[in-house]
């Protein structure tokens, strides 16, 4: 039996009281200062109660100690460096700072969105959506281990402030002429490669000299870099592909070959020492400082009360450059597809559809269905 009653406290102030028994027949009871908040929590106690998943307060644990274990567990340990690296960093700067003392039967949703708040104002929209999602994997993890009933995210239905939309920024012919221009070295056949093979920065970290095939110059994609260096398998299967290379490429490939850092790792794009170059690396001492030597950068305050520099485009973006160029030369969307590892054709549809449009000959097909349903009139 369940209840919920008025009560007068010793201070003369007045609470509600949830009375209840949970799943062992023991009896329990919860005040609140609003008699809808006490009407939420009995619904959703006897939800818990019913289906045997009711946590009391003393066997619960802090938002902290849930993200420490779900951290620890298997589950977690199972995924990649970075991804990891990711969820802890996720922990350490925002849930365990803003929600680690409160205990997860405690955790409200008011507390949720406050939370998220606190979030967005400390880095943003984008970022608070990502650390929801690692809080919802830490409750969820928690439910397992039997410290709190339900995911009041979940349940809830709580989503993250919605982040302005990214606004891709295709690079023009003449930009990535000029990228080129005025780079050398590692620098020019980095970003040479990547704009006419259209390969991912991770496959461009991993890709060897037994990949490159002077012979019969194609490029062979079979493997990607993590975070940490280590090599993994391509994004889907379709990752694996062989991509022609221009005669130009090829011979700025093997120039490069005589002068590159050699090691163990047989590496073409390797660091100083041989081994694989780091994402950001790549990013802030390589693909920013060419972009600023053209005039594509921007400087933005940054925490710290300096300045940070940011490109016009992302290196990625010299991706998409490279499937404009292969469509503007006439190659079909299954050629184009393949070229760029898609997992299907509809992925490269979604992503450069609007590149396959002809408005020349959109006008004339519908010049011709005004004829043909006017003719005669």
């Amino acid at each position: 039996m369940a209840s919920i009653r008025k009560r007068k406290l010793p201070s003369g102030l007045c609470a509600w009281v949830v009375d209840f028994r949970d799943q062992n027949g023991g009896r329990r009871n919860k005040n609140f200062e609003r008699k809808r908040d006490a009407e939420s929590f009995l619904d959703e106690v006897k939800r818990q109660v019913r289906s045997g998943m009711f946590v009391t307060d003393d066997v619960s644990v802090t938002v902290a100690n849930a993200a420490k274990r779900h951290l620890e567990s298997a589950e977690i340990l199972a995924l990649e460096k970075g991804t990891q690296s990711q969820y802890e960093q996720h922990t350490r700067l925002y849930i365990q700072p803003l929600l680690g003392t409160v205990l997860l039967t405690h955790l409200g949703e008011r507390q949720v969105y406050c939370f998220l708040d606190d979030v967005v104002e400390a880095a943003s929209a984008s970022m608070a959506k990502k650390v929801l999602s690692t809080l919802s994997r830490i409750i969820k993890s928690a439910q397992k281990r039997g410290y709190v009933g339900r995911n009041i995210i979940v349940d809830k239905g709580i989503s993250a402030p919605r982040a302005d939309a990214f606004v891709k920024r295709m690079p023009e012919k003449s930009e990535l002429a000029n990228l080129l221009a005025k780079s050398s070295g590692l620098t020019r056949v980095l970003l040479m490669t990547a704009m006419l093979t259209g390969m991912r920065q991770g496959e461009l970290r991993a890709l060897t000299w037994d990949d490159v095939c002077f012979d019969v110059n194609i490029i062979r994609v079979r493997k990607s870099g993590r975070h940490d260096g280590t090599v993994k398998g391509t994004k889907t299967p379709k990752g694996h592909r062989d991509i022609p290379i221009s005669g130009e490429l090829s011979r700025v490939l093997k120039e490069w070959k005589l002068s590159s850092p050699s090691g163990t790792k047989n590496l073409v794009f390797p660091n100083g020492r041989g081994n694989m170059e780091g994402a950001s690396n790549i990013r802030n001492r390589i693909f920013i400082p060419a972009m600023n030597r053209i005039g594509l950068t921007m400087t933005k305050p940054n925490d710290d009360g300096g300045d940070t520099m940011s490109p016009a485009f992302r290196f990625h973006d010299l991706r998409h450059a490279a499937a404009a160029l292969f469509i503007e030369q006439g190659m079909s969307a299954k050629r184009v597809q393949e070229l760029m590892g898609h997992s299907s054709v509809q992925v490269t549809f979604d992503v450069y559809g609007y590149l396959f449009r002809d408005p020349d000959a959109d006008a004339a097909a519908v010049d011709q269905i005004s004829r043909s349903l006017t003719a005669g009139i």
